[in-house]
């Protein structure tokens, strides 16, 4: 319908909070209806709950699906599935299977970490905290926090043992993947895994870390919004000038 702005659903990344998609998403709305989906802070869920939890709040309009980090597998799950009207899935600095899956077996060890260092550990020594910043790492810390500390470390465990490999080839619809080059967290060669399955998923590098959408904010919703216009049947979108 004329006039209707492209729908953009995001899923957020390990702490499932949606804080660290404030700074983003203002940007993103200039172009696109957002609607953020959180997951719950005191409660264990495992990959197959939270894909059921996520379910269940998608909307009934077509909309493309975000799936950042953590929330990858989540993304391709339920657009493998087919319940929903996602459109196109985009694919955030994540993974089908996380490049140290073969860590699985002794995944037990992430539960003898000492909650103050699930940041260190988590996030600000894989993602290069010089480069993250005071403002991002306030934003890291309050999202950890609010979060309970067995939920953080079941969710990390769960990243481990997580498999979304035979949905990549299920997904009829288009895959975006946006690549950060400097980002320690989710190597290039996640995105090179999914390329053997879906060589029609297209792949954007942005010179960043991890946090692509929190340090590239501009750039990132600029590309969301290109990647939207392209589609088959897009409504046209303003043009966002990318720094």
């Amino acid at each position: 319908m004329a006039g209707i702005k492209p729908l953009v659903v995001l899923l957020p990344g390990l702490d499932g909070t949606g804080i660290l998609f404030e700074p983003f998403t203002p940007i993103l709305e200039n172009y696109c209806d957002v609607q953020v989906i959180t997951y719950p802070t005191d409660t264990v869920l495992d990959y197959a709950q939270l894909i059921d939890y996520v379910a269940a709040r998608l909307p009934r309009r077509p909309f493309i699906l975000l799936g950042e980090s953590f929330a990858g597998p989540i993304a391709l799950h339920l657009a493998a599935a087919g319940a929903a009207p996602i459109s196109d899935v985009i694919l955030c600095v994540t993974f089908a299977r996380y490049p140290l899956w073969w860590l699985a077996p002794i995944s037990g060890i992430v539960n003898s970490l000492p909650i103050y260092q699930l940041r260190e550990t988590a996030f600000s020594r894989w993602a290069m905290e010089r480069e993250l910043g005071t403002a991002l790492l306030a934003d890291v810390d309050r999202a950890v926090a609010a979060v309970r500390p067995p939920v953080m470390l079941a969710r990390m465990r769960a990243v481990l043992s997580m498999n979304a490999t035979p949905q990549l080839e299920q997904i009829k619809a288009p895959l975006y993947y946006m690549r950060a080059t400097r980002d320690a967290v989710v190597r290039c060669g996640a995105s090179r895994h999914m390329l053997k399955p879906r060589p029609d998923m297209r792949v954007e590098d942005f010179p960043t870390h991890h946090f692509l959408l929190q340090s590239m904010p501009q750039d990132a919703a600029a590309a969301i919004a290109a990647f939207a216009a392209s589609l088959p049947g897009a409504i046209a979108t303003p043009s966002l000038a990318r720094s």
